[in-house]
Parts: C-alpha cells; sequence; structure tokens
C-alpha cells in the first residue's frame, strides 16, 4: 500500500531517497491538503511564512511535520511552528506521524480536556473507555474507531498530565513521607483535589518500607539558653548536638569535658559547637564505634548526615535517617552517595509536631 506524502521544499534540497511505500507529492502555490505537510528544513522558514499568509479555511494553520538532516539548524521561532519533527530517512516514524490524516488534530484534543476532569483522573489515560472522555461527539466517535489517534491522543494527555504534575504536584518522595505519617498541611490540602496523588498515596501506604536496622539513635534535646537572634538551624544543631552528648557522642575537635552519656552540656560547650560549625560548615560526632558528620548546607538551607563509619572504621553507605516523634516518623529521607539531606524547614515543623530523636538506620 502506497501512503501519498504531501511535501515542502525537497526540490530546493538535496535529493532525498523514497522508500517505494512513500510518494512525496511537491506543494505549489495551491490550498492545503488534509492532513500534515512534511517540510524539509532547509525551507522551513519559507513554509512557515506561507501558512501564515494562507491558513486555512477555518482559520487554522496547516499541520507540518519537520524533515531535519543533520547539520540544518532552523530558527527557534520557526521550530515552534512544527507540529512535529522527524530526523533525515527515519521512515518508520514518519510512517507513524502519517498513519491517519486526523492523528495530529486528534492529539491536540488532549488540550480541551477540562482541568476537573484531569484532577479526578484515578487511572491511566488509556483505560479510560472513549465514550467517557468529555469531548465532542465527532471526536469521540473518530477516537473509538482510530487506534492510531487514540494512541496519539493519549500519549499527549499524558504528557499534559506529565507537565501538570511538574508544576502543581508534590514530588514523590515528600508524598511517601506523607504517607508514611510526616504531618505536611500542603500536601493534605493537594490531596484533596488530586485523584492521580491520591492513588500515589495509597500506594505508597501499602508498600513494605526497606529492611534496615538501627545504627543510631540520637535524642532531640532543648539545648541550654543560647544568644538571641540567632539563626533556626543554630537553634536545631544545638538541640542535636545537646542530644548527641546524652547519647554518648562527642564533637570532635571541640573543647568539650569528657564526660558520661547522661550529663547535659554547658551553654558555654555549646556555644562552642556552634561556632564550629560557624567555621568550618560541619561538625563530627564520635563515641567508641560510631562517628558521623553533620554538615549544614546554606545554599540548600538543609542540614545533611553522612560518612558514617561503623566499628573497625567500617563505612556505611546506605542508610536511612527518621525523625520521629516516639514511634512516628514525622520525616525521612533515604542516603544518596552516602549522605541523606534533610531541609531545615522540615526539620522545623517536625520539631513544632514534637519531635524527640533523629533515628538512624543501616539499609541492609
Amino acid at each position: 500500500m502506497t501512503t501519498v506524502v504531501h511535501t515542502w521544499g525537497f526540490d530546493r534540497a538535496p535529493e532525498v531517497t523514497w522508500p517505494p511505500d512513500l510518494q512525496p507529492i511537491p506543494l505549489g502555490p495551491g490550498p492545503w491538503p488534509e492532513g500534515p505537510v512534511v517540510v524539509h528544513a532547509a525551507d522551513a522558514q519559507a513554509f512557515a511564512a506561507a501558512a501564515a499568509a494562507r491558513p486555512l479555511p477555518n482559520g487554522r494553520l496547516p499541520e507540518a511535520i519537520l524533515y531535519r538532516p543533520p547539520g540544518i539548524v532552523v530558527d527557534a521561532e520557526t521550530d515552534g511552528y512544527f507540529d512535529a519533527e522527524v530526523l533525515a530517512e527515519d521512515w518508520d516514524a514518519l510512517r507513524q506521524l502519517l498513519a491517519c490524516p486526523q492523528q495530529i488534530m486528534q492529539a491536540e484534543l488532549a488540550e480541551e480536556l477540562p482541568l476537573r476532569f484531569l484532577q479526578e483522573l484515578d487511572r491511566p489515560i488509556a483505560e479510560v473507555a472513549t465514550a467517557e472522555l468529555p469531548l465532542a461527539a465527532a471526536a469521540r466517535a473518530h477516537l473509538a474507531e482510530c487506534a492510531v489517534c487514540r494512541l496519539a491522543f493519549d500519549r499527549a494527555v499524558e504528557e499534559r498530565l506529565r507537565q501538570r504534575r511538574l508544576l502543581l504536584c508534590p514530588d514523590t518522595g515528600r508524598l511517601a513521607a506523607y504517607a508514611r505519617g510526616a504531618p505536611d498541611a500542603q500536601v493534605q490540602k493537594h490531596l484533596l483535589t488530586c485523584r492521580a496523588c491520591q492513588a500515589e498515596v495509597a500506594v505508597l501506604s501499602e508498600r513494605p518500607r526497606p529492611t534496615a536496622q538501627p545504627w543510631l539513635n540520637i535524642p532531640l534535646l532543648p539545648p541550654p539558653a543560647i544568644e538571641p537572634g540567632q539563626p533556626t538551624i543554630f537553634v536545631i544543631l544545638a538541640a542535636l548536638v545537646q542530644g548527641a552528648a546524652r547519647g554518648q557522642l562527642t564533637v570532635s575537635g571541640a573543647r568539650l569535658t569528657r564526660r558520661g552519656g547522661r550529663e547535659a552540656l554547658s551553654a558555654s560547650e555549646v556555644a562552642e559547637a556552634l561556632a564550629q560549625i560557624g567555621r568550618q560548615g560541619q561538625i563530627k560526632l564520635v563515641r567508641p564505634h560510631r562517628d558521623l558528620v553533620v554538615g549544614w548546607d546554606a545554599e540548600e538551607q538543609a542540614i545533611w548526615l553522612g560518612r558514617l563509619h561503623g566499628a573497625g572504621m567500617r563505612s556505611v553507605a546506605a542508610f536511612r535517617v527518621e525523625v520521629r516523634r516516639g514511634e512516628q516518623v514525622l520525616w525521612q529521607g533515604e542516603s544518596h552517595e552516602g549522605r541523606t539531606t534533610i531541609p531545615i524547614a522540615a526539620l522545623e515543623e517536625a520539631l513544632h509536631a514534637g519531635a524527640d530523636q533523629v533515628v538512624i538506620l543501616e539499609e541492609e
């Protein structure tokens, strides 16, 4: 079976060897055909100008596919005109785009779907019956009988959903933390209207956590009075340092008196620890068979935990950090390249919710 291909600009470009099943028909100055025009990139600007000067009777611009050989640059404004693009001699891709002359127009229907429909969509668009789509009757009739156009339409809807999610929806890590008990007022409000995120939270709530072994528990204890006006990060670090002392951890390099694990630090000792992190951007907490580094990332406004070592200075690369209130997990994060980063806003929120410990669990 031979497919007619309406072309533009190929007669003014190096000769192209077309496969036998594709029959190129160069366009003249007459009316635009039904379906897309395949435009050689070398003449793309001229086509865009001609299309703008002679739109279709309904006011639409003719559909067009850009045929792009290597080494030909098309300016951004002209490039944005085209509905699709194929690389030189990628005939299979071109055949798919030409399989139905309405394919591009049907894919554009994805932009006409009401926002409410997208918000309430709780399953893949491909599983939604054509009769359920909030489209005009003629559009539904064509999508019901044309598998090519239905596939193009579904892909366009998926892309719209992907873009919408990037702009409006919380990321998976934040949804996972909420599913496991972390308070998040913004996520809670978002879930009232987004069925897709509701479905994801439901799945995350049922998913078992990765197997992990307790590695270290650091209480979060109220620090002694520190200087007024200190940033929130210093208040949180002071609570962490005070808890570390209770857990028999000391700050390496700070002038701290050796003590038993039940004794709290004095205000001057906490101040010394804060001064060290102010100078170096990090502190090292140590005790027999356990040490780790706590750092401050000013650009990310986050605390990070990393460089864990166990007995015999064994490096611990895979671990999870949980901020808890009793047994309830208020925030958690997995390590990446030997480090877990905790946004200061998340820590502050957890502390306001009554967080009393930071637990590090080694992943198996």
